[in-house]
């Protein structure tokens, strides 16, 4: 409902846990994400189901990253391939709330300068919630 998330992710190198807060903008994916390193998942995972979150659902991808400079931008490029749902590009890069437009318009252009046309703003989670619901009769 308020378009927030809280999630743990676990790789091969770590855990964290992240906070990312409702979008900011009608174009991009922009949002606040606060994230830190945890111990451990389970741990994490009980904490927040005694502070009465619950999970919702489990997001399995593989994901491929390319760190890369474009106009003097750090951007993080990655492949995900999500399972249920299939293959994505995801370009990212930091700023704070007052350089987020320009960081956009940054994106927007390299991702145009690669051929990426069709853009998706809801999470993987999102689509997979609507996948996972079954059709209106």
């Amino acid at each position: 409902m308020t378009d927030e998330a809280l999630r743990i992710r676990e790789d091969d190198q770590d855990v964290r846990l992240t906070y990312k807060g409702p979008l900011i903008d009608d174009v991009a994916k922009s949002r606040l994400e606060l994230e830190t390193g945890i111990e451990s998942a389970e741990v994490a995972a009980g904490i927040l189901e005694a502070l009465g979150f619950r999970l919702v659902r489990v997001v399995s991808k593989q994901r491929r990253t390319f760190p890369l400079s474009w106009h003097g931008t750090r951007v993080e490029a990655v492949i995900d391939q999500v399972e249920g749902l299939g293959e994505f590009v995801e370009l990212e890069t930091i700023s704070d709330l007052d350089g987020h437009q320009a960081a956009r318009d940054t994106l927007l252009l390299l991702a145009a300068e690669l051929g990426l046309e069709h853009s998706e703003r809801r999470s993987y989670l999102g689509l997979l919630l609507r996948a996972d619901s079954p059709e209106p009769a």
